[in-house]
């Protein structure tokens, strides 16, 4: 389900878990969860306490965004020569944040 609240940022760049450390930075900002379109490239796997996730690369942020596997399963038919194409927006599963298409 997409996240309705702020999405944590830092240095431009969304972030998976907030630490104390990270809110504390000048650059730290918490920003509105708007859907975009983007082309995403799978580029591995990552780990958490918590959660295993699908990293991939995003053009529209330019920068690695992680997409629960609970919600990059059903788009896994979709991946052409390892790019996801659609409609994204942010959401948050316990105290992580990933994205999901949903369209």
């Amino acid at each position: 389900m997409a996240w309705d609240g702020k999405i944590p940022f830092l240095n431009g760049k969304p972030l998976v878990y907030v630490s104390s450390w990270e809110e504390k930075q000048p650059d730290f900002q918490w920003r509105d969860n708007n859907s975009f379109q983007d082309v995403l490239t799978f580029t591995g796997f990552s780990r958490g306490r918590s959660a295993a996730r699908g990293v991939f690369h995003s053009k529209t942020h330019n920068c690695p965004v992680e997409m629960f596997l609970t919600d990059l399963t059903p788009d896994m038919k979709l991946l052409v020569g390892g790019r996801l194409e659609g409609t994204f927006h942010f959401c948050k599963r316990g105290q992580n944040f990933g994205i999901q298409r949903v369209a």
